[in-house]
């Protein structure tokens, strides 16, 4: 899944979401993303704050939807900067493009 956030320079890799107390974590496994990041000089942080808007309900209720049906589907939500914001952009399309489906 990916949302914007506007005052970020690099990629966002969210690793909760949130509603009220009850806190979600994402079951996608990062290494083999992270490894492919790295190889490719893709800026990113690992973020424990989602937002408290529209991305953070998306991924909750994806995330709380596939626990409630004991669906094996993973999930990551990945914040991306504005385009301007954001020099790699061109790159990370196609890298995206390239990986595995």
């Amino acid at each position: 899944m990916f949302g914007q956030k506007p005052l970020i320079k690099s990629l966002a890799i969210e690793m909760i979401c949130k509603q009220k107390k009850d806190f979600l974590r994402t079951n996608f496994p990062l290494e083999k993303l992270l490894t492919i990041f790295d190889n490719h000089l893709i800026t990113y942080k690992i973020s424990q704050n989602p937002g408290i808007s529209y991305c953070n309900f998306a991924y909750y209720n994806v995330l709380k939807c596939l626990e409630a049906r004991r669906i094996d589907t993973k999930v990551l939500f990945i914040h991306v900067p504005f385009i301007e914001n954001f020099e790699e952009f061109e790159r990370i399309v196609e890298l995206f493009n390239q990986i595995e489906r």
